[in-house]
């Protein structure tokens, strides 16, 4: 009977929230973004049509108000003489263009002499709201223009053009749901403040946040991603492979005689004046180009590839990959370091710092788009991942006299050599291994001991070999088992004077790490902040979104290790967090000294700055159950995921809307439609 009452109470809370949420949507859809309906109710609608003098096309068939665009400026419609209180206008205008700009240009009774422009609107075909246009002019209006910038050459149709229509009332079901879903989180996490603890099944809450997870990256890879063509058909790994098949390490590129006579062919000025034919970003060494990036994904999948098919990898397949394997490692070594470290914490903080540290701002933008520059960084983040957990789950597993443990160490070293195959500089994320297996070291004598030879083995030896193989590739291509090729790259600089400059640190890590990002109030409200640097030399600077700290709020509990670093020492865990800390800056350092200042270098570091911050926030979390603490901790961890979100959702909209993106922009203003109160 204790039984029937407790889940006859829990399906009344149920229900009650879910008419709660559904109310609270029903009446924001109403009344708040349906207020053009509400204000315009009773107008009496006035026709201008007939007013307007219209400029920049030919009418085409004046039975149905056909028109040609003929001014590649846009068409212009104009009226003057006026003296009418408008607050709405109604753009009765189809035009072939699915997407139209437009500018509103008016005098009125507090601006009579010069006319002042509006912000530019869009009309979209497929938003019928997206016509109407609420305006606060001075006054009555005394002239009035607008511009709609339609591509020269397409048709547009004039039905009718009004002054203060009354407005259509549309309930947007996209909306909606997306309102809904975020109102589930916030009572989610409400419920979860309050220490309610939710009987779920939690094998398949993970299935099913893995398959979610899985679906929304390889969405962005390949919808948002595939659009962006910058640097998305660049084929350097697709021909590196057919090089190899055909045995040989060097590009199979054609040498301009001009620049093999070059004195310094690396001086891109020199290049760029006599228009010599340079392929960009390779590596130039004794004659023969190669590639910089890093080759394991050539060897995992763009050679195999083309063995088998005869075939090119587009290269946005094979990031999607590298972006799966991404995810899947963080949700795997959030799953992992929960099991061993806290044990205690509430299983919602899974799926939490799972999405803080595979769906954070630095990893999102790489999702969202195609270029070859990504693979390797990609690659290497979803190798570190997997690599961490799996030392961890043969941490997990080291009380079982069984071949677990030794299986996943040398499948966690595999994955941690592989990196330096990918992104050189992120292999020094495997000193991680220190802090690690310290206690299997030094006090269990489970690894490096003579006992335990098979399995020290298992875990050097992927290093050994993938050292050797790396090492002999770099000596094939350039002499030298150290070098693998960067600063012989054909790009904006001469990298092989750039040397290891410390003055690039202080600006690049600030860049990187500390850069606020420019919020606006304007969708989709963030932009690319305005960089500078004080370095007095030749440095690569690009504009970024901001430095990780301030797009990521999760990073923002490390500043909290002081006040739980007993706690993490009891865990074992803080060594780990402190090397995690430094490895951040050393890679960081290391990037802006070497590389410059560019966006997609945050992607070398976030993860290890998110991992450590959520050791921290795990530790505040399960320390803070049962008190007052524990409701505010959890709405502070609600609004760094909320904010999170929104940045990647702002990040994934500009790379929509961007200029090099061949993908019709229709979700970036679908989007702002949802947000526009017409």
């Amino acid at each position: 009977m204790e039984s029937y009452l407790r889940v006859s109470g829990n399906l009344k809370k149920i229900a009650r929230d879910c008419v709660f949420i559904i109310v609270i949507v029903a009446l924001t859809e109403t009344f708040l973004f349906n207020i053009s309906y509400w204000r315009n109710l009773g107008n009496e609608p006035k026709d201008v049509t007939g007013q307007m003098a219209i400029s920049g096309a030919e009418q085409v068939d004046a039975s149905t108000g056909t028109y040609r665009v003929t001014d590649a400026e846009g068409v212009v419609f104009y009226t003057e003489g006026l003296q009418d209180y408008v607050h709405s206008i109604y753009f009765g205008i189809d035009f072939e263009d699915e997407i139209v700009d437009y500018d509103i240009s008016i005098t009125d009774d507090g601006n009579a002499a010069t006319p002042y422009g509006l912000s530019t609107q869009q009309l979209l075909s497929w938003v019928a709201q997206s016509h109407y246009m609420t305006l606060h002019p001075y006054g009555n209006i005394r002239t009035f223009k607008v511009v709609f910038r339609a591509s020269a050459g397409s048709l547009f149709t004039v039905q009718s053009i009004q002054f203060q229509p009354q407005s259509d009332f549309r309930l947007r079901w996209g909306r909606m749901i997306l309102l809904a879903g975020l109102l589930v989180l916030i009572r989610l996490f409400v419920l979860a403040g309050q220490g309610t603890t939710f009987q779920i099944n939690q094998k398949l809450f993970i299935s099913c946040f893995t398959l979610a997870s899985v679906f929304v990256v390889t969405t962005l890879m390949q919808i948002v991603g595939g659009g962006w063509r910058t640097y998305a058909y660049i084929s350097e790994y697709a021909d590196l492979a057919r090089s190899f098949a055909n045995g040989s390490v060097a590009l199979d590129y054609q040498v301009d005689p001009r620049l093999l006579a070059l004195e310094n062919p690396y001086d891109y000025t020199t290049r760029a004046t006599m228009e010599l034919e340079a392929y960009w970003d390779t590596a130039f060494y004794q004659g023969n180009y190669y590639v910089y990036f890093g080759v394991v994904p050539v060897v995992l999948l763009y050679l195999p590839y083309y063995l088998i098919t005869g075939r090119d990898l587009n290269n946005v397949d094979c990031a999607t990959v590298f972006a799966i394997l991404t995810v899947l490692g963080s949700i795997w070594l959030v799953r992992e370091v929960m099991k061993r470290f806290f044990t205690d914490a509430p299983f919602w903080m899974f799926p939490v710092i799972s999405i803080l540290i595979g769906f954070q701002e630095p990893l999102v933008y790489l999702y969202s788009r195609g270029d070859i520059y990504d693979i390797p960084i990609l690659a290497a983040n979803g190798f570190l991942l997997l690599g961490l957990a799996a030392w961890i789950h043969a941490l997990n597993e080291s009380h079982r006299e069984n071949a677990t443990t030794t299986i996943y160490m040398c499948i966690g070293s595999l994955c941690m050599a592989l990196v330096a195959g990918c992104r050189p500089q992120m292999v020094l994320a495997s000193i991680l291994a220190i802090p690690l297996f310290r206690t299997m070291v030094f006090e269990q004598r489970a690894l490096f001991s003579r006992k335990r030879m098979i399995r020290t083995g298992a875990f050097v030896l992927p290093f050994v070999l993938v050292a050797a193989a790396l090492m002999a590739y770099n000596a094939a291509r350039f002499g030298s088992p150290f070098d693998f090729g960067a600063n012989y790259n054909l790009t904006t600089n001469d990298m092989t004077r750039r040397g290891m400059e410390i003055d690039r640190i202080p600006g690049g890590v600030f860049y990187l790490l500390f850069q606020p990002p420019v919020i606006l109030a304007t969708f989709p409200f963030i932009r690319t902040a305005l960089n500078s640097s004080f370095y007095m030399g030749k440095t690569i600077l690009e504009a970024n979104y901001g430095g990780v700290f301030f797009l990521n709020m999760g990073t923002w509990f490390l500043f909290a290790i002081g006040y739980v670093k007993d706690l993490l020492k009891k865990k074992k865990a803080y060594a780990i967090c402190l090397t995690l800390c430094a490895l951040t800056i050393v890679i960081c350092a290391v990037d802006a000294m070497v590389a410059g200042m560019v966006p997609r270098y945050s992607a070398d570091f976030a993860v290890l700055l998110m991992l450590a911050a959520g050791f921290v926030m795990l530790t505040v979390v399960e320390e803070s159950r049962g008190s007052r603490l524990y409701k505010v901790v959890t709405g502070v961890i609600m609004v760094m995921l909320l904010f999170t979100l929104f940045v990647d959702a702002a990040v994934t909209l500009n790379a929509v809307k961007d200029e090099n993106s061949s993908l019709i922009p229709k979700a970036f203003y679908t989007a702002k439609s949802y947000l526009t109160f017409y």
